[in-house]
């Protein structure tokens, strides 16, 4: 890989650990493993946390992240958020992220030197790598705030208890909202009859606790990447109907007896007529399903109980162990 022809003095800083291959090369020590290539220092720092990684960002030029698999990279957003250029890959949810030539570039998955080309492009040219950094910034603070998550997600809640028909408390793990009537710990907004409780995130027993006293779990994302949300499967196992959407691999999970999945596909930073549309479908939808779930108890209690059951039955250590026997046993009968 040419990085501009060796025409730049660079120093790349890598927030990983060094493989031994790199460590044998190195020039210091097991803490700041650096290696010379061509005019430029590879200093790879390991994995950086909390402030470390903020000042390390804060001090940056351009954000790179070489990825060939990943879902939706939250590390990409903490550099947008810095006001950094980025150069990434076209694979998972990144091109939702990511505007090529807008909020910064995208690089073919694997193809070193298009890496090279698209991160050399902004060591030349500052202004354009400030333009991208400052669009990036833009983007995040008007789509992926948790502001902008609450005000997506209390449209949706709106439009699904809109009706009034019920007296519903709907817990959700979020940390703000500007119309709380609470503290930060439990924020409290009122939507007609219904009850919207922003209680933080939560971990272990708190989140334990929540899920026992539950009648109904919600899952509303409409993230066309969504890849495998275990919190569905916490919630079954505590035999809760499920109503989310059929993004990613949930249609894997929460299957017709244990739930109702609602078609997502809504891309809601496009303000077009037919996002609109699509918006207003997944809240329709998710109303209809709650609509059901909340005047049939017997409905309720018979999708909690096949979920239960298919996540004893496929989810478990030992389900995914002996998947795997068969799998390799599988594999070994073949060869032979």
């Amino acid at each position: 890989m040419h990085l501009g022809g060796g025409k730049f003095s660079v120093e790349l800083r890598v927030l990983a650990e060094a493989s031994e291959q790199v460590r044998a090369e190195s020039l210091e020590s097991v803490e700041s493993v650096e290696i010379r290539v061509q005019s430029c220092a590879v200093r790879y720092l390991g994995r950086k946390y909390g402030e470390a990684k903020k000042e390390i960002l804060s001090k940056a030029n351009v954000f790179v992240l070489p990825t060939m698999n990943d879902c939706f990279p939250l590390v990409i957003l903490e550099a947008m958020d810095n006001g950094l250029p980025v150069v990434t890959t076209p694979v998972g949810g990144i091109p939702d992220i990511v505007d090529d030539e807008v909020t910064g570039l995208i690089a073919e998955a694997g193809d070193a030197q298009s890496l090279a080309d698209s991160l050399g492009r902004l060591l030349k040219d500052k202004d354009l790598a400030t333009i991208f950094g400052e669009n990036g910034r833009k983007k995040l603070l008007e789509n992926y705030t948790e502001k902008s998550f609450e005000r997506t997600l209390s449209e949706t809640l709106t439009q699904a208890v809109g009706g009034g028909k019920f007296s519903v408390e709907l817990k959700v793990e979020s940390l703000e909202s500007v119309e709380s009537l609470e503290s930060v710990e439990s924020l409290e907004i009122r939507v007609q009859s219904c009850a919207v409780r922003y209680l933080g995130r939560k971990y272990g027993d708190e989140k334990e606790r929540i899920f026992e006293r539950a009648d109904i779990f919600v899952f509303p994302t409409y993230y066309s990447n969504e890849c495998f949300p275990l919190v569905l499967l916490e919630a079954m196992q505590h035999g809760l109907p499920c109503v989310t959407t059929d993004e990613g691999g949930i249609r894997d999970i929460v299957v017709k007896d244990t739930g109702f999945t609602v078609q997502g596909h809504t891309d809601f930073t496009d303000n077009t007529e037919s996002a609109k549309r699509g918006f207003q479908e997944l809240a329709v939808g998710t109303a209809d399903a709650l609509e059901r779930l909340i005047v049939d108890a017997e409905l309720r209690k018979r999708m909690g109980e096949a979920g239960r059951k298919r996540v004893a039955e496929l989810f478990t250590e030992e389900a995914f162990e002996k998947r795997m026997k068969e799998i390799l046993r599988d594999a070994i009968e073949f060869r032979v």
